[in-house]
C-alpha cells in the first residue's frame, strides 16, 4: 500500500440478489483502476449468491469472500470495513453497478485534493439495467471544501436543500456515493449503525462521520447506476414505518446536538424527515391494510408534535413545493381520504 498507487477496498454487502450480482461484481472487476481489494460479504444469503461469490473469488485473486450469518446491511458493511486493508474504501450495493472509471476518477481527485471524502452522483436505471430513468448530478458552487467549510457550508446541503432560497446542491448522504479515506475512518473507529435500529442507517452514520472530515471533494458526474426495483426493501410496506421515520429524526437531532453542528444542519434534517414520511404514506396508501388501520395511522401522524413542527416549518418555506405542501396540510387537517388519494398516485 502506497500513496503513489493506493490500494482501494471495495465492499459489496450481498443478500439474495442472485439476479443482479454478476453485473455488479463485473462492473467492479473491470474498473480502469486495478489496484483493488474486493470484499464480498455474503450476509447469509439463501439463494445462489453464496456460490456465485466463491466462483468470482476463484476467477479473480483480488476478491475475498466473507460468509456470515444474516445481520443486515449495516452490519455487513462493518464486516467489510473491519476486513479491509486499503488506503481508500467504498461501499456499493450488490444489486447496482458502477461505471468503469468510477474508482480511477475518485482516486485521482482524492490524491489531488488530499480529500478524506470524494462524492459523486447517480443515474437511476430500469430493473434490467438497460434504460436510464434519470440522473442526480451534484451541483456545488465549488468542487472542494476544507476546514470549517465542511461543516458550515457543505454539510447542510448534504442533508437537504434550502427551502427558503430553493438552492439545492443535489447531494446524497448515502454510503454507496461516498469514496472515503480508510485511515480517517479507522482513526476514530467508524462503524455503520444497523438499519434494524435506525432506518437509512447510512445517512445517519455518515451524518456523524463528517465531524471528522477535514476535506471533501465532489465530482459533478453520475458514476453510480441505481437499479429502481419496486420489490426492494425501500418500497415494501411495513406497518411501523412512520414510527421508524420519527425515530430516525429524533436520533439524528440528538446526533447533531452531540456533534455540536451549527443550527442550520439541524434545520435541514426536516428534508429527509419529510421525504421519508411521504414515502411511508405512499407505502401505506398502496398497502392491503384496512381502511380503519390506514385512518388510525394517518390521524396518529396528524397528532404527532414532531410532524406538525416540521410540517409547519416546511409549508412556510417558499420553495418547499406545492404538491408536498398540499399533502402535509391535508394530514394536519385530518383529511384522511384526500391523503390516501394523493398518496395512491404515482
Amino acid at each position: 500500500m502506497t500513496k503513489d498507487i493506493p490500494l482501494v477496498s471495495v465492499v459489496l454487502p450481498i443478500y439474495n440478489v442472485e439476479k443482479y450480482l454478476d453485473q455488479c461484481v463485473a462492473s467492479v472487476v473491470s474498473q480502469t483502476y486495478s489496484n483493488l481489494e474486493i470484499i464480498l460479504i455474503d450476509d447469509g444469503a439463501t439463494d445462489s449468491c453464496h456460490r456465485k461469490c466463491d466462483e468470482w473469488a476463484m476467477r479473480d485473486s483480488r476478491i475475498r469472500v466473507i460468509h456470515k450469518q444474516n445481520q443486515g446491511l449495516g452490519m455487513a458493511r462493518n464486516s467489510g470495513l473491519e476486513a479491509s486493508t486499503g488506503d481508500y474504501i467504498c461501499f456499493f450495493d450488490s444489486d447496482d453497478f458502477v461505471d468503469e472509471d468510477t474508482i480511477e476518477r475518485c482516486v485521482c481527485r482524492a490524491v489531488e485534493e488530499s480529500a478524506d471524502v470524494v462524492l459523486f452522483g447517480l443515474r437511476s436505471v430500469s430493473t434490467d439495467g438497460r434504460m436510464v430513468l434519470g440522473e442526480n448530478v451534484p451541483k456545488c458552487p465549488k468542487p472542494t471544501y476544507s476546514g470549517e467549510e465542511v461543516i458550515n457550508e457543505f454539510l447542510p446541503y448534504l442533508i437537504g436543500p434550502d427551502w427558503k432560497t430553493g438552492e439545492d446542491w443535489h447531494l446524497m448522504a448515502s454510503a454507496w456515493g461516498c469514496f472515503a479515506d480508510n485511515h480517517t475512518l479507522n482513526a476514530f473507529g467508524f462503524k455503520f449503525t444497523s438499519e434494524r435500529e435506525i432506518i437509512s442507517e447510512d445517512v445517519y452514520s455518515m451524518l456523524g462521520f463528517y465531524q471528522h472530515v477535514r476535506c471533501v471533494s465532489v465530482i459533478g458526474r453520475a458514476f453510480y447506476n441505481y437499479r429502481v426495483n419496486p420489490k426492494s426493501l425501500t418500497h415494501v410496506y411495513r406497518p411501523d414505518r412512520l414510527e421508524r421515520v420519527r425515530e430516525f429524526y429524533q436520533a439524528s437531532v440528538r446526533l447533531v446536538n452531540k456533534c455540536d453542528y451549527p443550527v442550520v444542519v439541524k434545520e435541514r434534517l426536516s428534508a429527509p424527515y419529510v421525504s421519508f414520511t411521504i414515502a411511508a404514506l405512499k407505502e401505506l396508501a398502496r398497502s392491503n391494510e384496512s381502511k380503519g388501520t390506514k385512518r388510525k395511522l394517518i390521524l396518529g401522524l396528524a397528532d404527532d408534535p414532531i410532524f406538525n413542527e416540521v410540517a409547519d416549518r416546511a409549508c412556510r418555506s417558499r420553495h418547499f413545493g406545492w404538491k408536498r405542501h398540499v399533502l402535509l396540510r391535508s394530514v394536519q387537517r385530518r383529511r384522511v381520504d384526500l391523503v390516501l388519494t394523493l398518496c395512491s398516485k404515482h
